[in-house]
């Protein structure tokens, strides 16, 4: 098989389905962080506002049970929304892994395109070889050289070989740009990660810094946003691979020397027929003399 043309693009591919895969999974153990996380906020917030201290909220310092309970309610609040947001992460990436290998596949597929065009290039050069006109002349001779012209121009550059490019492109188009979509998960897969871990960092530090939940699930949100634009790309992807679907079936129905798409005969007449052996009626186009026979 042929070698890749862009072995960046599957070595890439081949990464980034395995960091969307682990990613994803660390992310789907955090809820029991985050409502440990959430908790220990919680139990902080209630500490300082019953017993007369003073403790920020997350709209501003909250004092006594009263606020305490305020901010404890906002704060469940965005506990439910950070869990959530994992789920619909869950969810929008479960859609994605049940074909997350695809594109791979397409590069594979570009690949034996490109086989069958080396193939085609190499029967051509054999047919090439086959040129006999300076050797040989006369009607056979005419009848043969028209018939190999015809069998080569299915193998020119300009026709089978071409259109298997062509093919082969808009196979490893869809790829790379599958590959940018991919990436763009696994950065926002990451960020989540790292925010919940600043979530952590949050309730170990106490109650003094709980309005800053309020930011990391504002930035988890907008993470979650990231992912779902780059799931509906794919999905426009997959709809311009339909687009480049007609692009393949228009490469491989217009060739130039394929009449009707099917492989030309070896003659075009019905009058030269290469089982024409007879003699006596004119019609032989691969005798080595005229076929009349006169008295």
């Amino acid at each position: 098989m042929s070698g890749d043309t862009n072995p960046q693009t599957r070595s890439g591919l081949t990464k980034v389905v395995e960091d969307i895969r682990t990613k994803s999974d660390e992310l789907k153990k955090k809820p029991g962080a985050v409502n440990d996380a959430f908790g220990r906020i919680v139990k902080g917030v209630r500490i300082a506002g019953y017993g007369g201290g003073l403790a920020l909220g997350p709209l501003g310092p909250v004092v006594g049970g009263g606020a305490a309970e305020a901010a404890v309610h906002t704060l469940w609040q965005q506990r439910d929304r950070v869990l959530q947001i994992i789920a619909d992460v869950d969810k929008k990436l479960g859609d994605v892994m049940k074909g997350i290998t695809i594109p791979i596949t397409f590069i594979d597929y570009a690949n034996t395109w490109r086989d069958i065009s080396s193939a085609v290039t190499e029967a051509g050069n054999q047919i090439d070889e086959t040129k006999l006109t300076a050797q040989w002349s006369g009607i056979a001779a005419e009848s043969y050289e028209n018939s190999r012209l015809r069998q080569a121009k299915p193998c020119s550059q300009g026709a089978i070989p071409a259109s298997c490019e062509t093919i082969a492109v808009a196979l490893e188009d869809v790829a790379v740009k599958t590959l940018e979509l991919y990436r763009e998960i696994v950065a926002a897969l990451i960020s989540m990660i790292t925010s919940l871990a600043e979530l952590a960092g949050i309730a170990a530090s106490g109650p003094g810094v709980v309005a800053q939940t309020g930011e990391i699930v504002k930035a988890l949100a907008n993470l979650y946003g990231t992912i779902a634009t780059a799931v509906g790309s794919i999905a426009s992807s997959a709809q311009n691979s339909m687009i480049n679907g007609n692009r393949i079936a228009q490469a491989s129905s217009d060739i130039d020397g394929l009449p009707d798409n099917k492989w030309p005969a070896m003659v075009v007449s019905g009058t030269a027929k290469f089982d024409d052996a007879t003699v006596t009626d004119g019609t032989n186009q691969w005798s080595v003399r005229t076929d009349r026979v006169t008295q």
